[in-house]
């Protein structure tokens, strides 16, 4: 009686994915706020320029990706999104 009760696999994931992107930008914003709140700026702005010149050179991968990492908390003014982090420091 009726139609299946249980909402399309692509419907869900929809939803998952939108779920999961709010909470990445609540997150974001709160991190931004923490490190303007905590981190004095001399420091985020060192961090933000050792960031940008970061380059992999002779490190092996997993160095260059923890480097990478730990560095990318610091420049949260430089782009506004995962995504567009992504593009501008790879090119893609």
């Amino acid at each position: 009686m009726g139609g299946d009760p249980t909402p399309p696999i692509d419907y869900v994931e929809e939803v998952v994915e939108m779920e999961l992107r709010m909470m990445l930008n609540q997150r974001t914003k709160f991190h931004s706020l923490f490190l303007e709140k905590y981190v004095p700026p001399t420091l985020r702005d060192r961090k933000k320029d050792e960031f940008m010149a970061l380059e992999q050179e002779n490190m092996i991968v997993s160095t260059y990706e923890a480097k990478l990492h730990t560095l990318s908390r610091y420049p949260t003014q430089l782009v506004s999104s995962e995504d567009q982090l992504i593009r501008q420091r790879f090119g893609f």
